[in-house]
């Protein structure tokens, strides 16, 4: 038996540690940056395609049709006014950073209308069939921008001298990230519905039980996908596939649960708060560069701190493990009847 299996793991780091050698390693590598400041430009600066042609018909149909809608004329001019917003705001290109943190982006979520030179050009597309492979195409690179982005980080915290670009690994790394979305997305269709309609249906007997039923539903779901929250980190850190990451995820966040909550509670919290300050100056104010280097900054750090923390907890556990198995191996002393013991 060698020492090293008979030994006792060294505990792993903690959250505030782990956030902390995350902002080490974005201000040790600036150049990781990169891609989330040059789509926030894209997205700030860049021409808008806007949806106006989709959301139109829809402000049509209840504007002449109030009383289908079972609204109230408050209810209607609260819903017709949101969608106007929408169709004024909305950005089809904020399909590349749909995901959280995928990359990240805070004009995503802002959606400016205004540039520093003005008002933004607005592209619009008059064909259905067009905004649906659009949003098809656009989401396809925004997993490839963001398996980019993704592998740069976590290459930066293997490799001494920086992150480096590696096209195969890029892709492989794409490729199951596509992979993943898409049973993310076929899972919540299949879990889901039912949930929803199982909701519906009690809530039409009884409103506070449908709450209730949700409520508790939601908070199942959201145990239950606490223990996938790593799977890409096994993905980009080890070129692992989706079941094995996805199952060493669940592993990690087995043993260590209440410290894996407090990290994905601190970082939302944290990009909560910095997105509200960044979002203050103006649209058409170049101040605006503050906040795009400010999300940058602060996301791809919580990335990082991410990366890290299930790096050390993964390297934890199997040590664990490790020792438990050999304590199990280990031949233990037999008593005999006079009270002396030997080793069986």
């Amino acid at each position: 038996m060698n020492q090293q299996n008979s030994a006792l793991p060294i505990l792993p780091i903690g959250v505030l540690k782990s956030l902390w050698r995350g902002t080490e390693v974005v201000t040790n590598r600036p150049a990781l940056l990169l891609i989330p400041v040059l789509l926030d430009l894209v997205l700030w600066l860049g021409p808008h395609v806007g949806v106006a042609m989709l959301i139109d018909p829809i402000v049509k149909f209840l504007t002449q049709n109030q009383g289908v809608a079972a609204l109230s004329a408050e209810e209607t001019q609260a819903a017709l006014a949101s969608l106007a917003s929408m169709a004024k705001h909305l950005n089809l290109l904020a399909v590349l950073a749909f995901f959280p943190l995928f990359p990240p982006s805070v004009m995503a979520t802002r959606l400016p209308l205004l540039t520093p030179w003005g008002q933004a050009l607005l592209i619009q597309i008059q064909s259905p069939l067009a905004y649906i492979a659009l949003i098809l195409l656009l989401g396809l690179a925004g997993m490839m921008l963001g398996s980019a982005f993704w592998g740069l980080v976590a290459r930066a915290l293997s490799t001494p001298r920086g992150a480096r670009f590696e096209i195969r690994e890029w892709l492989r790394v794409a490729r199951n990230v596509i992979v993943l979305a898409v049973g993310a997305g076929l899972g919540a269709m299949i879990v889901g519905g039912p949930i929803v309609f199982g909701v519906g249906l009690v809530g039409v007997s009884s409103a506070v039980l449908g709450q209730i039923l949700l409520v508790l539903m939601g908070g199942l779901v959201l145990w239950v996908l606490m223990f996938f929250v790593f799977s890409l980190h096994g993905v980009v850190l080890n070129s692992e596939s989706i079941m094995r990451a996805m199952s060493k995820s669940a592993e990690v966040v087995r043993w260590s649960y209440p410290s894996t909550l407090s990290l994905v509670l601190m970082s939302a919290l944290v990009l909560m708060g910095t997105n509200a300050v960044w979002a203050l100056p103006e649209e058409s104010s170049w101040v605006g560069v503050v906040g795009v280097l400010g999300n940058a900054y602060t996301s791809t750090a919580l990335v990082a701190a991410s990366l890290i923390y299930y790096q050390d907890r993964r390297r934890w556990v199997e040590e664990l493990r490790r020792y438990l198995e050999a304590r199990a191996r280990k031949p233990q002393p037999v008593v005999e009847r006079n009270g002396e013991a030997k080793n069986g």
